[in-house]
Parts: structure tokens; C-alpha cells; sequence
């Protein structure tokens, strides 16, 4: 008799009490996305805001400065310095 109490009783919850969670549950969640859709709504009109300051600001005034890169031979490597000045000679270099 008790297998068939739980039985009876698993029917009704899945019947009729899941599906009213399951509405709160949506209800909840409906909930949350119209919050997220306000703040997205006030998301776009301060983009907006912001797109229209930064077009007022490029057409008022536009400058670019120009860089000359310089001849590579002007600059040399430390290390090719030392190894030109230095006596070809293998092994410790002891200077007397």
C-alpha cells in the first residue's frame, strides 16, 4: 500500500505541481531579462551620445604628425662594436 501512496503521489507532483514551478521559473527568468533589456536600452542611447560627441569632435579639427625613420647605418649593435674592436682569439681574453 505505501509503494502505491508514493506512486499516486509522484503522478500528482509531475502532473500538476511541476508544471506550476515550472511557470515560476519562467516567470523568474522573464523577470531578469526585462531588466537586462532596460539597461541594454540605456546602454545604446550613451553609445549613441557618445558616437555623436566623438563625429562633432573629428570634423573640428584633424592633424597628423609624420615620423622619418632614420638611416639603419647611423645605429649599430654594442655587441658588433666589442667584436670588431677586440683581438680575434679564442678563450679567455686577459688584458695585461
Amino acid at each position: 500500500m505505501n509503494n502505491l501512496l508514493w506512486f499516486v503521489l509522484g503522478i500528482v507532483f509531475i502532473v500538476f505541481i511541476l508544471p506550476i514551478l515550472e511557470s515560476i521559473s519562467v516567470t523568474i527568468q522573464s523577470y531578469f531579462e526585462v531588466v537586462k533589456s532596460k539597461m541594454s536600452v540605456v546602454i545604446t542611447q550613451d553609445n549613441k551620445e557618445i558616437r555623436e560627441l566623438n563625429a562633432d569632435l573629428e570634423q573640428s579639427s584633424v592633424s597628423a604628425i609624420g615620423f622619418h625613420a632614420g638611416d639603419d647605418s647611423e645605429y649599430y649593435d654594442d655587441d658588433e662594436c666589442k667584436m670588431l674592436s677586440s683581438k680575434n682569439s679564442i678563450g679567455f681574453n686577459i688584458e695585461r
